[in-house]
């Protein structure tokens, strides 16, 4: 027969006895089905995830072709500086939207290099360069090859 001490017998009354040790706080395992907090893809996973399809590029092309013949027409009828660098300032705006969507790198490139040819046909005030440029940024619009950029850095002495 075995006997308990008096506190550890059934017929005491009152709270369990308190654990050795004074204030002391016990662990609990999480119970087998926790998984815990769920990780972030591995960055290999989320290279190789496949990029979300372009968006229709039909609605950018109906604007940049709205600019283009807006600049065509501001620069036929001698528009002064200040409307020609506003629709400058609007092609740079439209080429901007353009890259934040992505998808678009081919016709975001040929836009570019006529964004810079415009600003310094504005710089130099060169008409004839302006409706050029308008009528090449036109064509872009309505669906002329875009040329592909060319690779590598310009040479350092050009």
């Amino acid at each position: 027969v075995i006997s308990l001490p008096p506190r550890m017998s059934a017929s005491a009354g009152g709270p369990p006895p308190a654990p050795p040790g004074g204030n002391v706080r016990m662990r609990f395992a999480p119970p087998s089905s926790f998984r815990g907090p769920a990780r972030p893809p591995a960055r290999r996973e989320v290279e190789r995830a496949a990029p979300p399809p372009p968006a229709d590029p039909s609605a950018y092309l109906t604007k940049l072709a709205v600019l283009a013949r807006e600049l065509d027409a501001a620069a036929t009828s001698g528009a002064p500086l200040p409307r020609l660098r506003m629709l400058w300032q609007r092609i740079v705006e439209w080429l901007e939207d353009l890259r934040s969507v992505g998808g678009f790198d081919s016709l975001g490139h040929a836009v570019d290099a006529q964004v810079k040819r415009l600003a310094v046909a504005l710089d130099d005030g060169n008409a004839a360069e302006l409706r050029a440029i308008a009528s090449e940024l036109l064509a872009v619009a309505t669906g002329a090859p875009v040329p592909p950029k060319r690779g590598g850095r310009e040479a350092f002495w050009k």
